[in-house]
């Protein structure tokens, strides 16, 4: 349920409003109020998901009423709605921390902005939420864990990396590099591997000795480039863990072989954990990213909408180039986001009504369904799943995404979706129909996503499921190149697999195989 508290002193308009809501799917109900007193008082009380006002309400100063709205419960959604609203005044409150403004003369816009509006919210709250499970790792952990920029400047440092170096605050050692605390020598080696990290964009781990006081100890450290949203490496992020105990008893036992796998196993244990640790700091710094686009991608819309016809040609490409390529940088947050949430989530694996999970998947696609004439066949029987339903509709979702965006140009996308029962002897990769004679020998399900696209050389289907891979240019396929390496993240959790069946021009038949409930 939808709880709105309304600023309004007509209720002919607050009525009529909460009828729109209802008539697009809402669940919703309304408390109207006229005055600051019943708003301060409601808003203390809380319970509420949206805030609506009409800028124009005799007797009351709107403008005060967003602010006191925005401290007291700033996490709740406030849209203005006007008859008349001079422009100024309206950029003035979205810098106040608006949500929106809606003219009274275009109500039509008012259910898209508040669904725009509520997702905005949820998305604030999760990325909260990221950010305080953040904090709790990297300031809860032993670990030191740092970011630095292009010349070796720390940006960011927790509470243990602090006192690694000696210091008891952040502005002790942010903005500074590592000579100011190493002698030249150690200082040089660290530099030269954020270095070589930069240079070859891929994570390094190794040991490092660094002084600590009056003695040395020994660091596992690991280092990944640190990107920008435009995919440019503008830096490393790191984990160092104190393994000074460990070698020291690793040196005392060495001569025993028995310990090696002990030792290999340990090692291996604190590297999961390491880079465990960079992916979730690297999902929330993606996670901070996203305000400032949606600003970015809220005020050029509105730019176009509003003086698009004013600029002339070569100005109104640059602002549209502008909104797309933001909207392109949403897309690839989002599903840098999504593959993220899919590699560190906690899955709870249990029976999925696979059929279910088909359908549900294309109810999500049928705005693109419909504007591209797509003819979509679904064959059962559909045989149940053990998996985690949320990312088997992710999976479908993508797979059936991909079949209708690679296609030629004007022709209608043609998708065939169907499932089959297999089974693994070991190590032999599944794909043998069963007969009805060995049916119930068969342990895994086989979902297909079969399309008449332009199909996939051999060559390029070994580079499908790997993370940024994209076989073609974006002008002409748009897309992050994320979403087949989702495909392929997600199934192993599940403790499935991906694979794919393509000739050029003939289309493709991609599959996921899960196992058999």
């Amino acid at each position: 349920m939808l709880k709105i508290l309304h600023l309004e002193d007509d209720p002919v308009d607050a009525s009529m409003i909460l009828e729109l809501l209802r008539e697009d799917g809402f669940e919703a109900e309304s408390d109207r109020v006229e005055t600051m007193a019943q708003f301060s008082e409601r808003l203390e009380r809380g319970g509420y998901g949206l805030i609506l006002a009409d800028f124009t309400l005799p007797g009351v100063n709107t403008t005060e009423a967003l602010k006191l709205a925005r401290r007291l419960r700033p996490e709740v959604p406030f849209l203005f709605l006007s008859a008349t609203l001079p422009e100024e005044r309206a950029i003035e409150t979205l810098k106040l921390g608006a949500s929106d403004y809606v003219f009274k003369q275009r109500i039509g816009r008012l259910v898209p902005s508040i669904r725009r509006a509520l997702q905005e919210a949820e998305d604030q709250a999760r990325r909260k939420q990221a950010e305080a499970m953040l904090r709790a790792v990297t300031e809860g952990v032993e670990e030191a864990i740092f970011v630095k920029d292009q010349h070796s400047r720390y940006l960011m440092i927790n509470a243990a990396g602090i006192r690694r170096f000696g210091r008891k605050t952040q502005a002790e050692v942010l903005g500074k590099e590592d000579h100011e605390f190493f002698p030249p020598e150690v200082a040089e080696a660290i530099r030269s591997r954020d270095r070589q990290v930069m240079a070859s964009g891929k994570p390094q781990t190794y040991e490092e000795t660094l002084p600590v006081g009056d003695a040395l100890r020994v660091f596992l450290t690991s280092k990944a480039p640190y990107h920008a949203h435009d995919g440019a490496i503008i830096g490393v992020l790191g984990i160092s863990h104190d393994i000074t105990d460990r070698k020291l008893a690793e040196q005392q036992i060495r001569h025993l072989n028995e310990t090696l796998e002990q030792r290999v196993q340990q090692r291996t244990q604190e590297l999961h954990e390491a880079n465990a640790n960079l992916q979730a700091f690297a999902g929330t710094a993606a996670h901070d990213l996203r305000s400032p686009l949606r600003a970015i991608i809220s005020f050029s819309a509105f730019a176009l909408e509003e003086y698009g016809s004013q600029l002339e040609e070569m100005g109104r490409s640059y602002l549209e180039r502008i909104h797309q390529s933001a909207e392109q940088m949403s897309r690839l947050l989002t599903d840098l986001l999504e593959y993220s949430r899919v590699s560190q989530a906690q899955l709870k694996l249990q029976p999925v009504n696979l059929q279910t999970a088909v359908q549900e998947a294309l109810n999500l696609l049928q705005a693109d369904l419909g504007a591209k004439q797509a003819r979509v066949s679904t064959e059962g029987p559909f045989p149940a799943v053990i998996g985690h339903e949320g990312t088997v509709v992710l999976l479908i979702n993508n797979l059936v995404s991909n079949a209708l965006k690679f296609v030629l140009p004007n022709v209608p996308p043609q998708v065939r979706i169907w499932a089959e029962l297999v089974q693994r002897r070991g190590t032999t990769p599944a794909g043998t129909e069963m007969s009805a004679t060995n049916l119930q020998a068969a342990n895994w399900v086989r979902l297909w996503v079969e399309d008449a696209g332009i199909g996939i050389s051999e060559a390029d289907q070994k580079k499908l499921f790997v993370v940024f891979q994209r076989l073609h240019g974006k002008q002409a396929y748009p897309g992050t190149g994320l979403g087949l390496a989702i495909v392929r993240r997600g199934a192993e959790r599940m403790g499935g697999r991906v694979g794919v069946e393509s000739e050029v021009g003939k289309g493709s038949r991609f599959w996921v195989e899960l196992p058999k409930a």
